[in-house]
């Protein structure tokens, strides 16, 4: 089976715990996250080990590789 790639729209407080649930469920991957700017962003995907980071949701939407946005 296939995993399904989310993206999640903001990682603050409650962000970090919706992706840890997420991954707790085995077949989701969270491979992108948008925060309100590019720096941020950055920082978040490293520190949550989250390959694609995003400064502006609307870039991340159009990310082919995304399945579904939390």
């Amino acid at each position: 089976m296939r995993k399904i790639r989310a993206a999640i729209l903001g990682a603050g407080f409650i962000g970090k715990a919706h992706i840890e649930a997420i991954r707790r469920l085995g077949f989701v991957d969270i491979v992108a996250v948008a925060q309100q700017d590019r720096n941020s962003a950055e920082e978040t995907a490293a520190a949550l080990h989250i390959p694609k980071a995003y400064g502006n949701y609307l870039d991340m939407l159009k990310d082919k590789e995304i399945d579904v946005v939390h």
